[in-house]
């Protein structure tokens, strides 16, 4: 495992760097924001906290990271199940972690600076209208419609491509629909730049919500360009 961070690291580019990191810190009462100049030995010292632990942590958390951004697929080449397995491995899990984890700092946001910036409000309601529906679909491939598409793959299986379609066309409107939010979102946090002076709490709302509409573009990308048209042309070639 790489040891990026070190004793001698510093708190803010210990987050710059990996903006995750704040789960981490924020769980060991670790101010990220104000005392954000500090090295990591000072801020863990100070609060008597298991520094080893915490790098231990932190780099573990980098090197999944790394990881995970790294992984890759044959999109000619991959059949339907390593397609969903691929999708359920990279993009699943990385959203399962991070809608909830980044929720806190919204509503910190909000709490800290909307009285005077109204605008965090639409910020808030959308993340959350976006978290929302891309929850529910996420548990909707995984109970219902990747089971459906797997087992369609079965040349006696008694799908109809009519069902099938039906169910793609389902998830691309709901598609759509967190697309359309992700551009309102976009407008709304000036291409997710932070205002002038901001600290680094929306530092790190801006960069983490710019990193979840990339995320989110490259799963519905490999769905609607690569899963469907591959689910649907196996399932005509048997009818």
């Amino acid at each position: 495992m790489d040891a990026v961070f070190t004793e001698q690291s510093i708190i803010r580019d210990i987050v710059a760097l990996l903006p995750k990191a704040t789960d981490i810190l924020k769980s060991y009462e670790i101010n990220f924001c104000c005392g954000g100049n500090r090295q990591i030995l000072t801020a863990t010292t100070e609060a008597n906290l298991p520094t080893e632990e915490i790098l231990t942590k932190l780099n573990s958390l980098y090197n999944d990271t790394k990881s995970l951004a790294a992984m890759s697929i044959n999109n000619q080449s991959a059949n339907t199940k390593e397609l969903i397995d691929y999708i359920r491995t990279k993009h699943h899990r990385y959203l399962i972690e991070e809608l909830p984890q980044l929720s806190p700092y919204l509503t910190k946001m909000l709490r800290a600076h909307g009285a005077k910036n109204p605008h965090i409000y639409t910020l808030h309601s959308l993340f959350h209208e976006i978290k929302l529906q891309l929850e529910q679909q996420i548990i909707r491939e995984d109970t219902i419609d990747f089971p459906q598409l797997l087992a369609a793959q079965d040349p006696d299986s008694n799908i109809m491509a009519t069902q099938l379609q039906e169910s793609i066309e389902t998830a691309q409107q709901n598609q759509a629909n967190v697309r359309c939010l992700l551009n309102k979102l976009r407008e709304q946090t000036n291409q997710y730049t932070p205002p002038e002076g901001s600290c680094a709490t929306q530092r790190v709302v801006h960069k983490r919500l710019e990193d979840l509409e990339s995320e989110v573009v490259q799963f519905f990308d490999l769905e609607s360009s690569v899963l469907f048209p591959k689910v649907m042309a196996k399932a005509l070639s048997h009818s």
